[in-house]
């Protein structure tokens, strides 16, 4: 199965075939290598080495400034997407969804916090009631809501939903939940590592947040729906926290 050019900087295909295309353009350190990326891939519809949008994903690959790493987990999938932002201000997006399906796509810096949010859908919710309780949890069973099998998802959505109940008044008709995890690693200014993480669960229109005193246990805290949507995008770095790359 070869990859195919949808629309000007967004590729589909395999999940081997688009990372190995991101591989590729990862390793090519001059705009002149994109004629051989070309002749070694396979791919349909019009593309060129002279195509400015391939250009700048190549560019944005070979000078990473940072990374973000989503998950989206619910009962009908699990959804990966992991986005390199280069120092020319695109940011290279490679979503996966099973071994069968990949996206490789571009895009302008500035619209990441907004593309985080449409990856993972996220809408506002109801705010938690006043009567809403905390509700500690097994970190096993949060950390099997995330699972790749999807069987181990649902088995553990069905064990956490009636302890939910306790703590939010859950709609009955709305059997629809996400579990969504981000993840940035950089290197600071000081030329150390740095890695932030901001996860939430969402259940129906309600969301929580999960805060872990131990090992072994999660507490999930009822929140307006803005705290989730703050974990999501602000573990993106700011503009001074991030050491430029040399090259």
């Amino acid at each position: 199965m070869s990859i195919t050019q949808l629309d000007p900087g967004l590729f589909r295909g395999t999940a081997r075939r688009i990372s190995a295309l991101r591989q590729r353009l990862a390793r090519t350190p001059d705009p002149a290598g994109l004629a051989a990326v070309l002749r070694e891939t396979s791919i349909t519809g019009e593309t060129s080495p002279d195509d400015q949008i391939l250009e700048n994903i190549r560019a944005a690959l070979v000078t990473p400034v940072f990374s973000v790493e989503v998950s989206n987990a619910g009962p009908g999938g699990l959804h990966r997407h992991s986005i390199t932002a280069g120092a020319n201000a695109v940011c290279v997006r490679m979503s996966t969804a099973g071994e069968d399906f990949a996206d490789l796509a571009g895009s302008p810096f500035p619209l990441l916090p907004g593309e985080l949010t449409r990856l993972v859908q996220f809408l506002p919710g109801q705010p938690p009631p006043p009567a809403a309780t905390e509700i500690e949890l097994s970190a096993d069973l949060i950390a099997d809501l995330a699972d790749e099998d999807q069987s181990t998802r649902v088995a553990a959505w069905a064990r956490i939903r009636p302890r939910l109940a306790e703590a939010v008044e859950l709609d009955p008709q709305d059997e629809s939940w996400q579990l969504v995890e981000s993840r940035t690693d950089w290197t600071g200014t000081d030329g150390r590592p740095v890695d932030t993480l901001g996860i939430y669960l969402r259940a129906g229109q309600h969301h929580l947040l999960p805060v872990q005193d131990s090992a072994e246990t999660v507490r999930l805290v009822p929140v307006p729906s803005i705290q989730a949507w703050e974990q999501l995008v602000h573990v993106l770095p700011g503009k001074d926290e991030v050491q430029r790359p040399s090259s």
